[in-house]
């Protein structure tokens, strides 16, 4: 499955070199940061480096998807929260086989987490980072197929469902999923497939504030990640879509080459590869 969602992305333009997208969160305090990913969530923390604009970047692995923390010297204000407080990203889901180690130790940091079982040996909970993120923990079984645990969700408050769905779909070029109604008539949850990794949003009521912009506008969860083989090329298709592009493709330095499209709402996505060799 996850061959062929690739292989749709590859023949549409995006030609990725993993099957998850990353994640990039703003944090205010590295030491609660990385114990609450590494020792509430128990994520396996995959190394940290400095970033050329100053500050540092910790990279935890979840599944196919890497959840980059970057610490900057100043951080900037909160904009995490309840997830239908702001137009943004609003929500990272992670699954995980550990259900009783994620329950005892965040008791033991006084957070608890609360399971709604959605079908036999799998349930779903929330739980918030130290800056007031909302993280989804799914609980699967121990021998659930190995593909489940490799998923991670993105979600995003959007102002209007069905300018998120034209971009995702026909800019992007993502698979959308059947729409699916929300609990308690909260609304419609759209779906967009991507590899190892979903992207799911629903629409914001009148009036929410925009909390979006570029990365180191806010703390909280700022952008995401498509991992390519040639970012230069993604741009050239992205740019003949109709995206907006935010940054072209730049050299980040020694670390990979990037570039950076907004979706309707301001949020941005980020395209990263390795760096040209010198002709």
């Amino acid at each position: 499955m996850l061959i062929l969602l690739m292989s749709l992305l590859c023949a549409v333009g995006i030609e990725t070199s993993k099957p998850g997208l990353d994640v990039g969160i703003v944090i205010t305090d590295a030491a609660k940061a990385k114990d609450f990913y590494g020792g509430v969530l128990g994520l396996k923390e995959a190394g940290a480096f400095p970033l050329p604009t100053g500050g540092t970047m910790i990279r935890y692995q979840s599944g196919a998807t890497v959840i980059k923390l970057l610490s900057y010297e100043k951080p900037p204000s909160k904009t995490a929260g309840p997830i239908r407080d702001a137009i943004g990203i609003r929500l990272i889901t992670v699954y995980t086989t550990d259900r009783d180690g994620v329950i005892e130790r965040a008791e033991k940091r006084g957070l608890k987490l609360t399971l709604q079982e959605v079908r036999p040996g799998v349930s779903y909970g929330f739980l918030p980072d130290p800056d007031g993120n909302v993280i989804e923990v799914v609980t699967l079984r121990p021998d659930s197929p190995a593909n489940l645990s490799q998923t991670v969700a993105i979600g995003l408050t959007v102002a209007d469902a069905q300018k998120s769905r034209a971009f995702f779909s026909n800019i992007l070029g993502l698979e959308e999923q059947p729409p699916q109604d929300l609990p308690n008539k909260a609304g419609v949850k759209y779906t967009f497939a991507s590899g190892a990794s979903i992207v799911k949003f629903w629409q914001a009521v009148a009036g929410t504030p925009v909390k979006t912009g570029a990365v180191q506008d806010g703390s909280g969860i700022r952008y995401f990640t498509f991992m390519v083989k040639d970012v230069d090329a993604t741009h050239a298709w992205l740019v003949g879509r109709g995206a907006k592009v935010a940054m072209p493709p730049t050299d980040f330095g020694r670390l990979a080459r990037i570039m950076f499209v907004t979706d309707p709402d301001g949020n941005y996505i980020e395209f990263a590869g390795p760096i040209k060799a010198p002709k």
